[in-house]
């Protein structure tokens, strides 16, 4: 039997509403800056659902990638929001990991796995359908911004796009994980991407009471506190390159971080809300696959949606994963740092799970200033603290009651 590859992480891309380049962003976590701001004219139609606020991404521009021809930067600019995080965020990836997609991406036969959520609305709103642009229905199929990704950056093995609510992300990267680990693949691209500020979106979330009314940009999302209520919308993708360290060390790849544990479950709940002992088996199968105990974990990640249910069932969910340790172990959610960016957000998570364990930094959990009766455990505040850990673990959780870990160690 063939052994098992040891799976690392050798480039990183992203866009969030911190910004587009992955050290300023992780400079800006430390600093505990605020990415949720008040929304413009332009999101008008959200207000009248109560969404005031959210996690804005910056425009991008392909000017500075210079493997890109004029013909595929001018198809690029007309793209959606969406599929233009994605695409930036894969090709900063590649650049970042010293690979060059004129020559390496058939050389090294790239796959891509991509998570993502549905794409209800459209660009076309007021348009009658005979007047649109005849290729606009192909934008509500998810799996077209991997495809536009596949294309721009010339990727030729396997690909396929996940669609699991805010678990997407997460389990891109696990899945591309477990098929390089398993010798399938020895180079793959895994992320996420999403764009909820929309009015169809905003309408769903209100009435469901999921998002926060608060137009404060500076309080709105308060994960874990007592005067939480309801999450902010935010933008944004993340893409990270996987190599089995075999492959990273025979091309001289610089390292980043490793993978080890990747854990999923299904809560057979609730559609809308989350339990406690979905989250749980998540981290539980998780822990197993890295074959560590629950001691081994120095910081969590959290899901940290700053809704009264998930920050609820998430912090018991760590009390029977972690026993009395949990009220020791550093938590923090990046969703209070730049808002929910659903599909996207494991991606980003895992971004900065690669970072804390590189400088043994743990960013803080913004607005978070008093528990309840539940959330009582060491969410960090104030400032961002040292650390000193080998493992972190990443968690995420979905609507229709889906849960997702992974599990990063030190290199």
């Amino acid at each position: 039997m063939q052994s098992k590859e040891q799976v690392v992480v050798t480039g990183i891309g992203l866009v969030t509403p911190l910004g587009c380049d992955y050290e300023k962003v992780w400079e800006l976590s430390l600093s505990g800056n605020n990415g949720v701001i008040k929304l413009e004219k332009s999101y008008e139609a959200l207000m009248k659902y109560g969404i005031h606020v959210g996690g804005v991404s910056p425009e991008v521009s392909f000017d500075k990638f210079k493997g890109l021809d004029k013909r595929k930067k001018l198809k690029l600019k007309k793209l959606n929001k969406s599929t233009k995080m994605l695409v930036y965020s894969g090709l900063s990836a590649l650049e970042d990991a010293d690979l060059d997609i004129s020559v390496d991406s058939e050389r090294y036969n790239i796959g891509a796995i991509v998570g993502t959520g549905t794409a209800l609305d459209s660009l076309y709103d007021d348009v009658e359908v005979d007047e649109r642009n005849p290729k606009w229905f192909l934008e509500t199929y998810p799996n077209m911004m991997l495809g536009y990704l596949s294309i721009a950056a010339s990727l030729k093995g396997y690909g396929t796009t996940i669609v699991n609510a805010c678990v997407g992300g997460t389990q891109a990267i696990g899945e591309a994980f477990k098929k390089i680990q398993n010798n399938e693949e020895q180079l793959m691209l895994a992320g996420g991407v999403d764009d909820k500020l929309s009015k169809i979106y905003a309408s769903g979330f209100s009435r469901l009471n999921m998002s926060s009314n608060n137009t404060d940009p500076e309080s709105a999302i308060r994960p874990f506190d007592c005067k939480r209520d309801g999450f902010v919308i935010g933008q944004g993708a993340c893409i990270l390159v996987l190599e089995s360290l075999s492959h990273a060390k025979k091309r001289g790849a610089k390292i980043k971080g490793k993978i080890v544990g990747y854990g999923n479950s299904m809560d057979a709940t609730s559609i809308s809300d989350t339990s406690s002992d979905g989250k749980a088996r998540a981290m539980t199968q998780a822990l197993a696959d890295a074959n560590l105990n629950a001691k081994d974990i120095g910081y969590i990640n959290a899901h940290g949606t700053s809704t009264r249910i998930n920050d609820k069932e998430e912090s018991i969910a760590i009390k029977k994963v972690f026993g009395e340790d949990a009220y020791n172990i550093p938590i923090s959610s990046t969703k209070s740092l730049i808002g929910h960016t659903f599909a996207a957000c494991g991606a980003i998570q895992s971004f900065i799970c690669i970072k804390s364990l590189q400088d043994q930094k743990v960013h803080i959990n913004r607005n978070y200033n008093t528990g309840d009766d539940y959330c009582d455990l060491n969410y960090l505040r104030n400032n961002a603290v040292d650390v000193d850990m080998k493992y972190c673990i990443c968690n995420t959780s979905g609507l229709g009651g889906y849960n997702s870990s992974l599990i990063f160690q030190k290199i």
